[in-house]
């Protein structure tokens, strides 16, 4: 088991979707014009997308507000983002995101800011929830 699947199992209150196959993550990427953070492609493949404890993760699935493509595509058009990062959590508090870059660190911003980098992997986010 990957350390990302590791942390996730221990949350109290998750919940997840099915695994997302390699086919479904290439088309999310092809779509957005990037490659995901290698975490984050081991978190798709084992839950697809999650939620935990107040938190719901973005991922794969047919949810528009969960998923990673849809998100980030809205997210590209409201906030300055870079080309290399996608949203993996909005936290539903001041129209704040939590974003991934393809590198894996992760940035929290908040409407008319710039990304403040706050975490250097998603198991570390996941494992302090700042937020």
């Amino acid at each position: 088991m990957s350390e990302i699947a590791e942390i996730l199992e221990a949350k109290e209150r998750l919940r997840a979707g099915g695994a997302a196959d390699s086919e479904k993550i290439n088309i999310a990427e092809e779509t957005l014009g990037l490659k995901f953070a290698n975490d984050y492609t081991e978190y798709l493949k084992a839950f697809g997308f999650a939620s935990y404890k107040g938190h719901e993760l973005t991922g794969l699935c047919n949810s528009a507000r969960l998923n990673v493509t849809d998100v980030t595509v809205e997210a590209r058009e409201l906030y300055d983002l870079a080309s290399d990062m996608y949203v993996i959590e909005e936290t539903g508090y001041e129209g704040i995101l939590i974003l991934q870059d393809t590198k894996g660190n992760i940035y929290h911003i908040e409407p008319g800011s710039k990304p403040e980098k706050i975490f250097s992997s998603l198991a570390d986010y996941i494992q302090n929830e700042r937020i």
